[in-house]
């Protein structure tokens, strides 16, 4: 073989395993910048979670301060109901004596404490008798 023929086979794979080596390197490289963007992406993260978790923590502890709580106050109040008819006597001291003995079931013995009382007429006029 001629050597320009041996000088092109061995420059081919030279060439060639050049390449490949480049290719690997770089791939290498880019695997090992990827890993440590991943390893760097990962401690933003755990940061920013024990960060955030804490907030919250601080969040729920001022809320649990800061709770309304309604309370129901029961008072007993003693009710008083005054009307201008209880104030009014409608019965004298003889008709008390009276109502009292009738429902005592003992009977009058005297007529002078019977008396008739005047009767109203629908036009409102008072008959005596």
């Amino acid at each position: 073989m001629p050597i320009i023929g041996i000088y092109a086979i061995v420059s081919a794979t030279v060439f060639a395993l050049g390449g490949y080596l480049g290719h690997t390197l770089t791939a290498n490289s880019y695997k090992a910048d990827m890993l440590e963007a991943q390893k760097q992406a990962l401690i933003e993260y755990t940061t920013q979670t024990e960060k955030l978790n804490g907030i919250s923590a601080e969040l729920e502890k001022s809320k649990n301060e800061k709770q309304i709580v309604y309370r129901t106050i029961t008072k007993k109040v003693e009710k008083l109901i005054e009307r201008p008819i209880y104030s009014i006597d409608c019965i004298d001291a003889d008709g008390v004596q009276l109502i009292n003995s009738a429902l005592a079931g003992k009977t009058s013995d005297t007529k002078e404490s019977i008396t008739v009382l005047p009767t109203i007429t629908t036009v409102g006029r008072k008959e005596e008798f």
